[in-house]
């Protein structure tokens, strides 16, 4: 890792330690929100290609394009939920020590 992005990481990590919530992705009803919206989107785009107004490669693509951003959101709604058992387990006065000295 070179140092501008150790720098970076170590700034987004002290950021992260002075927000005291997870907000709204963390929240009890995103995910299953978020599943009901894909259904209709889903339903909506077999509908397209069921009339021949979307072409079978393109409903793959998007397809699986629907599944990557809702593994990722899913990826990052879970490490949200995690944050609060996390942080209390992290030096921050390390972590500003590190900064200090690529800083300098």
């Amino acid at each position: 890792m070179t140092p501008t992005q150790e720098k970076k990481l170590l700034s987004v990590l002290i950021k992260r330690l002075d927000q005291p919530g997870v907000g709204v992705l963390g929240g009890r009803f995103f995910l299953p929100s978020l599943w009901v919206a894909l259904v209709f989107a889903f339903t909506a785009l077999f509908q397209l290609a069921n009339r021949g107004l979307l072409l079978r490669p393109t409903l793959v693509v998007v397809a699986a394009s629907f599944g990557a951003a809702i593994g990722w959101v899913a990826y990052y709604v879970t490490s949200l939920k995690q944050w609060p058992m996390v942080r209390p387990h992290i030096d921050r006065a390390s972590i500003e020590k590190r900064l200090r000295e690529l800083e300098t």
